[in-house]
């Protein structure tokens, strides 16, 4: 969670979250915050608001696969277009997949396949992939780049990591797991401790206006702000002009709980 300072004189009036959940977690606790609709909130959808008002989210990232087109073609490997896909034994050693325990967006393929599949027949998916991933990645966004570059047919990573490297000239394709993909979302929220109370909200308000979702567009997937819509280059890209097509439904709340739990896990079945 990271906390910006009010407008004025430096008192802490916005608290920003990196991940949804984190106000389930605690990270971002409602007796922190007061309710607050800011100007267009009222046609956010609902899956990006607290029906309270205690907080919304802007923007955020979901899971996608950048795979190599010239490594597929050199392998003669099929085009992926699922998470159950990906088990076909011809990848085996040509899939690279942040490593949950170190990277937010590996936690989020993880727990986004446990809520899927639920967790028993999960843990057996995860164990199965395991046979066709060659390495686990510390970065949830490098595993794309190594693919990029040739290193391994597929990278398992977040959609906005293929977007930059098609814009770039790799011979990427983006995959959508056409399962879902799992996501998270940047949250925001007015401080009840807050004595900048007019300066905040002016910017949350600002937080849902066009020009804020044009500077979104430089660094993230998706956008929540009404209107807002995909630039021509990162639709050619692959993104689809309503991400909220793609989007698994996330349970925040058990993400959030079960975290250590899973992470626990993972690195008694998984990791290496």
């Amino acid at each position: 969670m990271k906390f910006w300072a009010g407008l004025s004189r430096g008192m802490a009036a916005i608290a920003l979250s990196t991940l949804c959940f984190a106000a389930h977690a605690g990270e971002i606790t409602m007796e922190m915050t007061e309710p607050y609709k800011p100007a267009g909130i009222d046609k956010v959808k609902a899956q990006f608001k607290d029906p309270d008002g205690r907080w919304f989210a802007t923007t955020g990232y979901f899971a996608g696969f950048c795979v190599n087109t010239e490594v597929l073609k050199k392998r003669n490997l099929p085009m992926p277009a699922s998470w159950q896909d990906l088990l076909n034994p011809a990848y085996k050693g040509q899939i690279v997949m942040p490593n949950a325990a170190s990277s937010g967006t590996g936690y989020l393929q993880v727990v986004s396949l446990l809520q899927m599949k639920g967790e028993e027949k999960g843990w057996q998916f995860l164990q199965e992939l395991d046979k066709n991933i060659a390495q686990y990645i510390k970065s949830g966004s490098r595993p794309c780049k190594m693919a990029s570059t040739g290193e391994f047919a597929i990278g398992l990573s977040f959609a906005f990591s293929g977007v930059k490297q098609i814009i770039e000239g790799y011979p990427i394709k983006l995959v959508i797991p056409s399962e879902g993909a799992g996501y998270e979302t940047e949250v925001s929220a007015l401080m009840k401790t807050s004595q900048n109370k007019a300066d905040a909200k002016q910017f949350l308000d600002w937080l849902l206006t066009l020009d804020a979702a044009q500077l979104y567009g430089q660094r993230a997937e998706m956008s929540s702000v009404p209107g807002a819509k995909p630039t021509p280059e990162v639709l050619k890209a692959g993104l689809p002009a309503d991400v909220s097509t793609v989007l698994f439904k996330m349970d925040f709340a058990a993400s959030a709980k079960n975290k250590d739990r899973i992470l626990t896990e993972w690195k008694s079945k998984i990791e290496r």
